[in-house]
């Protein structure tokens, strides 16, 4: 199984929509990156 590494501009309004993502297995857990301001930087996806 691959991973890619994406950068994302998901800011915090939208981390529902990355949670969603993570339980569907699209992105691992611990997979996702955020900075300071709860914006995701990068998630890994499946590939």
């Amino acid at each position: 199984m691959e991973y890619t590494l994406v950068k994302t501009v998901t800011y915090a309004g939208l981390i529902k929509e990355v949670n969603d993502l993570i339980k569907r297995g699209w992105i691992p857990q611990g997979g996702i990156m955020e900075d300071q301001h709860g914006r995701c930087l990068q998630a890994m996806i499946k590939t």
